[in-house]
This record gives C-alpha cells, structure tokens and sequence, in this order.
C-alpha cells in the first residue's frame, strides 16, 4: 500500500512480518511496523468511513455505530477515505481500529482490491482482521465480502464490535 503523499510504501510478505519503508520513490529507509497495544475503546483512535452508501439505511447504521462508539468515550474517530490506508495504518499503530461496512446488494463497501494487501499487512504486524457481514466477533474477514474491520487487539475487537452490534440490533452468535 502506497501512500503518495507522505511517500510511504506499507509492505508485507507473509511469515517475515510488515514493514514501512519511508521516502520509497527515492530508495528511502525500510523498518518493521506493528500495532498498537491499544486495549479499549477509550484509548483507541478508530476511522471509520462511510463509504458510498447514501440511502437512508445506509446512513442510519453509519450514524448508530459513530454515535454508539463516541458514547463509549472513543479517544477520537478518523475519516480517511482510504481503505488500504486504513489498514496500514493500523498495521503501523497510528489508528487502533479501522472499519467499513457495506454489502454486494447495495453495490457499496470496499471490494477485494481494496483490502487484501491491509489483510496481510495488519496480521503480520500482529493485528486482527474480521467480517462485518455477520454479528459473530471471531470470524475471520472474507476477501469476497463488501465489509472489513481490523484491530490492534482482541480485547479492542470484541468491545467494538459488540458495541456496532448492540446498537445495530444484532446479537452475537
């Protein structure tokens, strides 16, 4: 994941862990990345994007999971625009959570292009990656999904997760 405007290439080759390498258009220095230790909701920097999901469904979940995290007392919410940036961002602990939901029947949520790199970023830089399609914490994210959520933590995960889905109406399974 390339981010052009700080010059920054987030890079990850499966088993040998994630790595940053700085000022990347010019040769540049390269240095291994890991995620936060960040443990709850009130220490966490979360970003969650709304993606292009303006139906009034979509908007109303969008709202309730912001609304529903910021009343947990969230250290601070983050919009970037960028799922891939989302991801590497996470993976070197400059946000603790990222997330985005969509789903193939609205044509909204990021697509697999969008997130398989930060999939494999953010678990080899010790990070949880998970699928927002079901209310079930522990399953692992599906590439062929329209929704993504990772986290520095498990104890992260499981709090912000089970607060999207108590606010959403869903119930863990």
């Amino acid at each position: 994941v390339y981010d052009p405007l700080a010059d920054e290439l987030f890079w990850a080759v499966k088993g040998k862990g994630a790595h940053i390498k700085y000022g990347a258009d010019g040769g540049g220095t390269s240095a291994p990345i890991h995620v936060s230790a960040t443990e709850t909701i009130p220490q966490a920097v979360i970003s969650m994007d709304p993606g292009y999901g303006r139906d009034s469904v979509a908007v109303q979940r969008y709202c309730a999971a912001q609304s529903a995290i910021l009343l947990q007392g969230v250290r601070n919410i983050r919009v970037l625009g960028s799922t891939g940036l989302n991801m590497a961002y996470v993976a070197c602990g400059r946000l603790d959570a990222a997330f985005e939901e969509g789903s193939w029947e609205g044509n909204r949520g990021p697509k697999i292009w969008d997130f398989a790199a930060g999939k494999l970023l953010v678990s080899e830089a010790g990070g949880l990656t998970r699928d927002l399609t079901v209310c079930q914490v522990d399953r692992p994210l599906d590439l062929m999904q329209r929704s993504f959520f990772c986290a520095s933590t498990s104890s992260l995960t499981h709090e912000i997760l089970n607060t999207i889905d108590q606010d959403s109406g869903r119930t863990e399974k």
